[in-house]
């Protein structure tokens, strides 16, 4: 399995029948510094990621925006995926709340830890998150950047209607971020895609809730077969 912009902290949950490859997206804080300029180099760099990782077809798993990379890739090369995972995927079903932007404008405009905690907070609900894992992102918020972020286009229902892929599409019933309307009809234009709802959960729920996740995504492995 390929877990894409996935805490490497929590790779280890995933059962161990599974051998996890957490990637660091090119354009990332910590990423790997190549020139990527839009989605058929990011499909080109992971081509050459799995060529050195895998021997065959894999599990592909991405969290928000790696959810997007994860799909992108799964149009751009279908038989190199075996099964896809996304969760909370941002960008691929439905476009972001208008509240959201609104709340990570300062974040875009100048990232430091200070803006970063402020949106986490908002986005959780001033949940109690692992330590770990915020002081990670609040490193990542003023860590230099390795390129540039590739964000578009959103695939398009014709191209999903075309992916005989088993998917799971997971969502967290108090997140901020996606619309959840739209994500249950758009993610049925996968065929045969299950989506599952962790409730109570924000964006962030990996943090929030680890062992459900964790849940769910062996449910859906075992099942898919």
């Amino acid at each position: 399995m390929a877990l894409l912009h996935v805490l490497r902290d929590h790779a280890n949950e995933i059962p161990e029948r599974a051998r996890v490859h957490a990637l660091d997206l090119p354009g990332m804080a910590g990423g790997t510094a190549v020139s990527v300029r839009d989605a058929a180099g990011l499909c080109g760099w992971l081509d050459s990621v799995l060529d050195a990782v895998a021997g065959g077809p894999v599990d592909l798993a991405g969290h928000s925006y790696g959810g997007w990379v994860a799909l992108t890739y799964a149009l751009h090369a279908p038989a190199r995926v075996r099964r896809l995972a996304l969760l909370d995927p941002t960008q691929c079903f439905t476009g972001f709340r208008p509240g959201y932007l609104l709340h990570a404008l300062p974040v875009l405009l100048r990232p430091n830890r200070r803006s970063a905690a402020a949106l986490r907070r908002w986005e959780t609900g001033g949940a109690a998150l692992d330590p770990a894992w915020t002081a990670v992102a609040d490193t990542a918020a003023e860590a230099p950047k390795t390129g540039r972020l590739v964000t578009r286009p959103k695939p398009s229902r014709d191209r999903m209607r075309g992916l005989d892929l088993p998917t799971l599409v997971l969502h967290g019933t108090a997140d901020r971020l996606v619309q959840p309307d739209n994500a249950r009809l758009l993610a049925e234009a996968i065929p045969g895609a299950r989506l599952a709802w962790l409730d109570g959960a924000s964006h962030v729920f990996w943090t929030d809730q680890p062992d459900e996740t964790v849940r769910l995504i062996d449910d859906f492995l075992a099942a898919a077969g």
